[in-house]
């Protein structure tokens, strides 16, 4: 399990992709479909 960006919690599925700064970003299924914002520790943001 991994643990979502955005909401914080512990993932079983989940989508993994990289920032434009290269960093891992993991969303969990709720706050992908949903929307939910998120902001890497290097200032990326995203919805």
């Amino acid at each position: 399990m991994k643990t979502c960006i955005s909401c914080g919690k512990q993932a079983k599925r989940y989508t993994e992709f990289e920032s434009p700064n290269g960093e891992k970003i993991v969303r969990c299924k709720y706050c992908k479909e949903n929307g939910v914002p998120y902001k890497t520790p290097s200032g990326f943001e995203g919805p």
